[in-house]
């Protein structure tokens, strides 16, 4: 809890639902929490400084594409099938 000596930082806030993080990508606030952000031990609050969504929309559409069915390939048999 904030108390009225301590200066929050500007992209945190306090609100009757909790703590909420200011994303600095879409510039919306979302509750300061792991659901939203992932963590950073030399972040705000130990969070990301973007939200999940945005960072997702920043990666290479490549590697969105891949799911792991198709990234795993089956292992070899080396001793051929048993009777």
């Amino acid at each position: 809890m904030l108390t009225a000596t301590h200066v929050p930082h500007p992209r945190l806030r306090e609100t009757i639902d909790g703590l909420e993080k200011l994303c600095a990508k879409c510039e919306e606030w979302w509750p300061a929490d792991r659901e939203f952000f992932f963590s950073d031990p030399e972040g705000v609050h130990r969070l990301f400084y973007c939200c999940k969504a945005c960072y997702r929309e920043q990666l290479d559409p490549r590697r969105l594409e891949r799911s792991p069915a198709t990234s795993i390939t089956p292992f070899p048999s080396l001793f051929g099938a048993r009777a």
